[in-house]
């Protein structure tokens, strides 16, 4: 990679549009519901008008009435069909100060859902790119899943369904991919909350990939990876 353009959102990529797609080939896959761009764009900007509202209050209120304020926010957010559908736990956390910070969390023990948007330095191909995974837990320790993949240079989509086994810091993984056939493997590994190794084997081109990973914060990681033939730094946008 030779070029990094951070702020591409809506101006040189419709990743809204790419979210709402991602999510969707995977919820196909499991049978949840499909959702449309408008279902995206009415949760996100409701609860962006919100959190814009609380910005113009004084620090000091802020301080004093902030557990009413998140406990109304979490309120709003369990009258959403989707909480109720899923069992999902929404969880609020405000952090006043002159640039107010407003972190709404959704956890489930049912489901296990993100996406994740990945820029790599120092790789030769494949460098941008973007993924959605959407878990069942049927049991306490054990996931299935499915997970849709778009490679940005070239509009690659890849798809696939799985299986973790989850035993104490560390996960097992099997992914079947398609359309490509080949068989991935996986082992993630929890050092602390911040830190992660994983160490990854991809049949198709038998090829092994090993990763540290560092969390800068809640939206932000940094991953060093080795790909066999080469070593690259890789930045994530979590969601």
């Amino acid at each position: 990679m030779k070029h990094i353009i951070w702020d591409f959102n809506g101006t040189l990529l419709n990743d809204a549009q790419l979210s709402v797609d991602l999510d969707n080939d995977v919820f196909d896959q499991i049978g949840v519901p499909r959702i449309t761009l408008a279902d995206y764009r009415n949760m996100k900007y409701k609860y962006a008008g919100e959190c814009d509202k609380l910005r113009g209050l004084p620090v000091a209120y802020v301080q004093r009435h902030r557990q009413e304020l998140e406990q109304q926010l979490l309120e709003k957010l369990m009258t959403e069909l989707e909480v109720k559908n899923y069992q999902l736990r929404p969880e609020v956390k405000i952090t006043p100060g002159a640039d107010l910070g407003v972190n709404i969390m959704i956890e489930s023990d049912d489901y296990k859902i993100w996406f994740e948007g990945y820029g790599d330095i120092g790789r030769d191909k494949e460098n941008l790119s973007g993924k959605a995974h959407l878990g069942k837990m049927i049991s306490p320790r054990d996931e299935i899943f499915g997970e849709a993949e778009v490679i940005l240079d070239d509009v690659q989509w890849r798809f696939g369904t799985g299986y973790t086994h989850y035993w104490g810091k560390s996960g097992w993984s099997y992914v079947r991919r398609i359309p490509t056939g080949d068989n991935n493997y996986r082992l993630e590994y929890s050092l602390s909350p911040k830190w992660r190794l994983r160490a990854e084997h991809f049949s198709g081109d038998n090829r092994n990939e090993f990763a540290v990973r560092y969390r800068i914060h809640e939206f932000l990681s940094a991953e060093y990876v080795y790909g066999g033939s080469e070593f690259y730094l890789r930045l994530i946008g979590n969601l």
